[in-house]
């Protein structure tokens, strides 16, 4: 496929992104990562990742560009500003105004990076995980509207060991280079009965598809953590028919469609 000048500017400053994060990661802590990954080599994707420190963006980041991906991650707004900002926009980074309607207006931009064959990366809690055991919470519906209007996959990414780097809320890293931050990737979610298009998008169907993506994030972060997933995710089977769909929605949350399909107790206040 050819690219855009603006993809091929994007690409090359990706390059001396990542170079110029990787001594630094190294640094702090090592990176290791399960095989095979499920990003794939070409085409759209959307990596719905695990937030649970301000340090994991870069090792999500450089796990994506090392699988010859660069990484569109969907940032809240306040992070682009300053220098800061103007790297983040240089390499093609897609900003979120919380609370606003140009909120929607992401979702529009990740919408246009999928249609061009892009890697999207999105964080479904939209913010980390207040879980005390670190399990993720619940999820915002902008994961599976994005995947269900494009019909692109989405790859769940889990990863174990960034918190003890940069713990929640801490600001300053603690630097463990002799460690390894793992990372892994699971298959694309099966979202293929609930419908592809703007038509199949009803409140039923996000909260469904929002219990399947929690649950295959919780899948393979139990994977990296050598534990059982916790039961409040779900058994993970899908459900047969539209009805059935409605059943599975009237067990989830019970709350506005913006919130997921599970109860997470670490997300009570």
């Amino acid at each position: 496929m050819k690219l855009s000048a603006a993809e091929r500017s994007q690409g090359r400053w990706g390059a001396v992104v990542a170079n110029l994060l990787k001594p630094v990661t190294r640094g702090l802590t090592g990176r290791s990562y399960a095989v095979p990954d499920h990003i794939p080599t070409e085409g759209p994707a959307i990596v719905a990742a695990y937030h649970a420190s301000y340090i994991d963006p870069v090792i999500v980041g450089l796990h994506v560009w090392e699988r010859g991906r660069l990484p569109h991650f969907l940032a809240k707004d306040s992070l682009f500003n300053g220098a800061l900002g103007t790297v983040m926009r240089t390499v093609g980074q897609i900003p979120v105004v919380r609370g606003s309607e140009d909120a929607s207006l992401a979702l529009l931009h990740a919408r246009e990076a999928i249609q061009r064959g892009e890697v999207v990366v999105i964080y479904p809690e939209g913010t980390l995980t207040k879980d005390p055991e670190l399990w993720p919470g619940r999820v915002k519906s902008g994961t599976a509207r994005l995947a269900m209007e494009t019909g692109a996959p989405v790859i769940p990414l889990a990863h174990w060991g960034a918190h003890e780097v940069l713990q929640y809320p801490k600001k300053l890293p603690t630097p463990r280079p002799g460690e390894h931050v793992r990372v892994r990737t699971g298959p694309p979610v099966d979202l293929s009965d609930l419908g592809t298009g703007a038509e199949a998008i009803t409140p039923e169907t996000l909260r469904v598809a929002n219990e399947r993506i929690l649950r295959a994030i919780a899948v393979e972060l139990a994977t990296l953590r050598n534990e059982d997933v916790p039961a409040r995710f779900g058994s993970g089977e899908a459900p047969a028919s539209p009805a059935d769909i409605s059943d599975a929605s009237a067990r989830a949350a019970g709350d506005a469609p913006e919130g997921s399909g599970t109860e997470d107790e670490g997300e009570r206040r």
